[in-house]
């Protein structure tokens, strides 16, 4: 019979359940969804490699907790580093500056998940998880009265989405995050 390691059978389970997503989303962040599978992820975690099916009944869906994961971190960077009140182009700069120094931490793996032959409940769910970013952005911009901020949202995070792959590819950050700001107040002179 196993051992318990903890207090009770679902503080266990839980356990084990957190350190598979962990495991997942480090691969994710390292290696890429390629590399996500029951036995690596398993491996990382230091389980079983039948554990994994108790919490996951397929790689995809251990892709889909890693992407989670990856994106639950990255939102909890971005509310620590991007200041709730303040003046809006300052919250816009600070999201695009978190964003940025994100690219060189697993950015570049989570832009390869587009490419993957992954379920349509898997794409859906990044690009669900990926608007919460830009609702950040959003905020700010109806804050600084810019004109038409529903169809400036994306095209903002977008450029920072474009900014973040110049990063990743050794653009210096400091560089494209000028760059995005100058255009960014363009279009938005008033704020």
């Amino acid at each position: 019979m196993p051992r318990i390691e903890a207090p009770t059978l679902a503080e266990h389970q839980a356990l084990r359940r957190s350190a598979l997503v962990q495991a997942a989303a480090q691969i994710l962040a390292v290696d890429g969804p390629h590399a996500i599978t029951p036995a690596a992820v398993a491996a990382m975690a230091g389980l079983a490699r039948s554990s994994t099916y108790q919490y996951f009944p397929s790689t995809a869906a251990l892709i889909r907790a890693g992407v989670e994961e990856f994106f639950r971190a990255a939102m909890e960077r971005i509310e620590t580093e991007v200041p709730a009140e303040g003046a809006p182009m300052d919250r816009i700069e600070a999201y695009i500056a978190s964003t940025l120094d994100s690219a060189v931490s697993g950015h570049t793996a989570m832009m390869r998940l587009s490419s993957l032959d992954l379920p349509k409940e898997c794409h859906d769910r990044v690009r669900e998880l990926h608007d919460q970013f830009g609702d950040i952005v959003g905020a700010a911009l109806v804050d600084c009265g810019a004109l038409d901020p529903e169809v400036l949202t994306p095209l903002v995070t977008g450029l920072v989405q474009a900014g973040a792959r110049q990063v990743a590819e050794g653009v210096p950050a400091e560089h494209v995050r000028r760059v995005i700001m100058r255009l960014i107040r363009g279009a938005c002179p008033g704020c």
